[in-house]
């Protein structure tokens, strides 16, 4: 026996229970609950599985690095990845700071909300006795409802099924539960009639998969396997795991793609983006009578803004043969709506198409585009250019000419 090594054993202990007690290298344990439904959970088959049990398994797909599941209480999650037990566990952010470990990009957003009685009727967090509300233990309300109701003392619980059941037989007034977990729970104990959820969510915070602080490059490996997972894959996890569309929280907040470190500090460099607009071309984009820069596209404008932390300015007062000229010249960052062709396409660079569905009877269909200029002699911008990246583009319209002169 003694000449057999750990991995060995571990190898030998995957093959007939599906995971290794003894942790080895080559394999990644991936930690989560075990009465989390319907993100982890044992099967009928005593096989983990779940929403994120699924979602890992893509990421092994992604990585070519392969996985175990290891289910360990939620008090003692934290510590497991921190002494590295285990390597990864899907978690919110400010927990996992508070625990000294690193996270990776967001995955899907998860709510929390105060559950009670429905015989007894609705319930106010301000209102209600000390020790009559349940709180999973180790969960990342806990702490913010000491917090934030600091006359509030909680009834720690191990799993969502065990604070439905207090609250149902009375045992506790009310409870504060993740969303999705807490109505599968309740479904799966018969209790659909007789607990009900405050309206809205209490809290609302985003998954991210944790690791050790003392593990830079898991981290770096971690982030790049889920930029490789779509978003229509972890959608289609989605539906598959939770039935109830008004509970599916990524489709409503799909995730973003992470900006590289050349992106950030492209944009810290430049605050500022100079955008060339059509003044009379509504409805998709003009100026009003007060001033102001209007239309379909000004809306996808400024979401671009909002989401990259960046002003984009409108440079007013040009015809459309001018925002053209500007632009290949240079004085232009981004074209907001245009048309693609070959002439243009020797100092732009276009997007991929977005739908405008906008009736406009003077204008035939096609696809206008947002587009970014091209560095000086030609070449394509990246780090050394005006704009990193693909810009917005548009479509509905093609060859239709503006009342300030020009096709688009």
């Amino acid at each position: 026996m003694a000449r057999i090594s750990p991995e060995e054993k571990a190898a030998i202990d995957r093959k007939w229970s599906g995971s290794a007690q003894t942790k080895t290298d080559e394999v990644l344990v991936v930690a989560g609950l075990q009465d989390n439904a319907p993100f982890s959970m044992l099967t009928r088959d005593g096989e983990p599985g779940g929403l994120l049990v699924d979602l890992w398994r893509v990421w092994s797909e992604k990585t070519n690095r392969p996985v175990e599941f290891r289910f360990i209480s939620s008090q003692d999650l934290t510590t497991a990845v921190a002494d590295q037990e285990a390597d990864i566990y899907t978690m919110v952010q400010g927990d996992a700071l508070a625990a000294g470990l690193d996270t990776a990009s967001a995955l899907f957003p998860v709510a929390t909300a105060v559950f009670y009685s429905a015989e007894e009727g609705p319930v106010s967090l301000d209102d209600l006795p000390e020790g009559r509300v349940g709180v999973l233990e180790g969960s990342y309300y806990e702490a913010r409802l000491q917090k934030d109701y600091s006359g509030l003392s909680l009834a720690t619980y191990n799993n969502p099924s065990a604070m439905a059941l207090a609250a149902a037989n009375g045992t506790i007034r009310a409870f504060v539960g993740e969303v999705v977990s807490t109505h599968a729970a309740i479904d799966r104990l018969g209790l659909s009639g007789q607990l009900d959820m405050v309206s809205p969510p209490l809290y609302t915070e985003s998954l991210r998969p944790s690791v050790s602080a003392s593990r830079p490059d898991l981290l770096s490996i971690v982030d790049k396997g889920i930029s490789a997972i779509s978003n229509k894959e972890i959608l289609t996890l989605e539906r598959r795991w939770i039935s109830d569309p008004e509970l599916r929280f990524f489709a409503k907040t799909p995730r973003q793609r992470p900006l590289s470190e050349e992106e950030k500090t492209w944009l810290a460099d430049h605050p500022i983006i100079r955008i060339g607009v059509d003044a009379d071309w509504p409805p998709y984009e003009y100026i009003d009578e007060a001033g102001v820069y209007k239309g379909i596209a000004s809306d996808y404008v400024r979401l671009v803004s909002e989401r990259l932390g960046i002003r984009i300015i409108p440079r007013m007062g040009l015809s459309w043969p001018e925002v053209l000229r500007e632009a290949e010249q240079g004085g232009l960052d981004v074209i907001s709506c245009i048309t693609p062709s070959e002439e243009r396409g020797t100092y732009l660079e276009f997007t991929a198409p977005l739908p405008l569905r906008a009736k406009c009877p003077s204008q035939p269909q096609g696809q206008p585009h947002v587009y970014r200029t091209q560095g000086s002699g030609g070449e394509k911008t990246g780090s050394g250019g005006r704009l990193p990246g693909s810009a917005v583009d548009c479509q509905g319209l093609s060859g239709g000419k503006s009342r300030t002169g020009g096709e688009h």
